[in-house]
């Protein structure tokens, strides 16, 4: 898929998800607080999975945050592995 964003603001989104994700209930919550960020209404929800997938790669989350992240995912229609600690 291609990427809807430019590697600058993609990373900018994925700073925003660990800025707000510990004040964050859940996946609703967590969407919610992006789609304030990114008020377009036209492909949001690649621009969002682009967004939550930089975040989980690159940032350091725990497990329920990460979990978080993963059903947020979900709820845009996409898929998402976590890869989990062995």
């Amino acid at each position: 898929m291609p990427q809807p964003l430019e590697a600058k603001v993609a990373d900018s989104y994925a700073q925003h998800v660990k800025d707000v994700i510990s004040g964050t209930a859940d996946e609703a919550a967590l969407i919610t607080s992006l789609t304030t960020v990114d008020e377009l209404s036209s492909n949001q929800n690649a621009r969002l999975y682009q967004s939550l997938k930089l975040a989980i790669q690159s940032r350091a989350f725990t497990q329920p945050e990460a979990t978080i992240i993963k059903a947020a995912i979900e709820s845009l229609g996409f898929a998402f592995e976590l890869d989990e600690p062995v």
